[in-house]
C-alpha cells in the first residue's frame, strides 16, 4: 500500500479545521476563566457567559441585517463580533479568511491578560 502524502490538500485542510475548532474552544474557556475570577457563583459565571454570547449574537444579526440594507458601517462591524470570530472555521469550503482568526487571537489574549491581572491581585494561597 502507498503511504499517505502529508502535504495532500485534504489532510492540510483537515488539520487546519481541527486547529481552528480547538482555538474556538480555547477562547471560550479563556473567557469563562476570566469571568469566573470576577464573580463568586458558578451560576453567575454560566449566566454571564450565556448572556454575553446572546448579546453578541444579537449585535451580529442586527449588523448583518443592516448590512443587507446596504448600510456600509454595519458591514464593517460584522467581522469583529465574537460570533464571527468563533465561527471562523466555517469558511473552509470557500477558502480561509484570516481576519476571524486574528480577532479570535486578540480577544483570547485580552481575556487571558484580564484573567492573569485579576488572579495576580487575588489572595490565593
Amino acid at each position: 500500500p502507498e503511504s499517505a502524502d502529508p502535504t495532500a490538500p485534504g489532510l492540510v485542510d483537515l488539520c487546519a479545521g481541527y486547529a481552528t475548532a480547538l482555538a474556538s474552544d480555547l477562547a471560550l474557556i479563556t473567557w469563562t476563566v476570566a469571568l469566573s475570577l470576577f464573580v463568586r457563583s458558578t451560576g453567575l459565571v454560566l449566566a454571564g457567559m450565556v448572556m454575553a454570547l446572546m448579546a453578541d449574537f444579537g449585535v451580529y444579526w442586527a449588523m448583518f441585517a443592516l448590512s443587507k440594507l446596504q448600510i456600509g458601517w454595519a458591514t464593517a462591524i460584522v467581522p469583529f463580533t465574537l460570533y464571527s470570530t468563533l465561527h471562523g472555521w466555517q469558511g473552509y469550503e470557500s477558502g480561509w479568511d484570516v481576519q476571524p482568526f486574528l480577532m479570535l487571537v486578540l480577544y483570547t489574549a485580552a481575556a487571558a491578560a484580564v484573567a492573569l491581572g485579576r488572579f495576580s491581585r487575588l489572595d490565593v494561597p
